[in-house]
């Protein structure tokens, strides 16, 4: 496995991470890390593809395949999210952090929040490194999940 490309992704969902924190100064709110969680996965899946071919690889029909049934997923879940929770009152959780981080909260929210944030899909992103990276041709395992998936979208939704 090649670590640069997973520290890849950890850059770019840092910098998605502060484009969040600096929106979140702008509304005086940070409700929005929740919509943004799932962007999270999506931005690591596409900073990985763009790491295998700056690199000269092809991406696999897997990797395709992962990334376009993630970007179903994160966008579908984001723009839930984003309906539900957008308004002015920030979210009951988020306020009390607000409150025990007073009065530097706008700061410390960077990394209590938002940083936090992009590390934690940061480590549960390594799955999609392996799957992005893999060279095997689809299998059954590749046609299982695929229906799991639907079928998890069509629950949720």
């Amino acid at each position: 496995m090649n670590w640069s490309i997973y520290f890849s992704g950890l850059t770019a969902m840092a910098v998605f991470a502060f484009t969040g924190w600096l929106l979140s100064l702008y509304r005086n709110n940070v409700t929005h890390v929740d919509s943004m969680w799932s962007l999270f996965f999506m931005v690591a899946a596409f900073s990985f593809s763009a790491s295998i071919q700056h690199l000269g690889q092809d991406l696999s029909q897997r990797a395709l395949l992962v990334m376009i049934l993630l970007s179903i997923w994160a966008l579908r879940l984001c723009l839930y999210l984003t309906w539900r929770n957008w308004g002015p009152h920030e979210d009951h959780r988020y306020a009390a952090i607000r409150k025990n981080n007073a009065p530097y909260f706008k700061f410390t929210s960077i990394y209590i929040v938002f940083g936090l944030q992009a590390v934690l899909a940061w480590v549960v992103s390594l799955s999609l490194l392996g799957a992005i990276t893999s060279n095997a041709p689809l299998n059954g395992a590749d046609a299982a999940g695929v229906l799991l998936i639907i079928s998890g979208l069509v629950w949720e939704t």
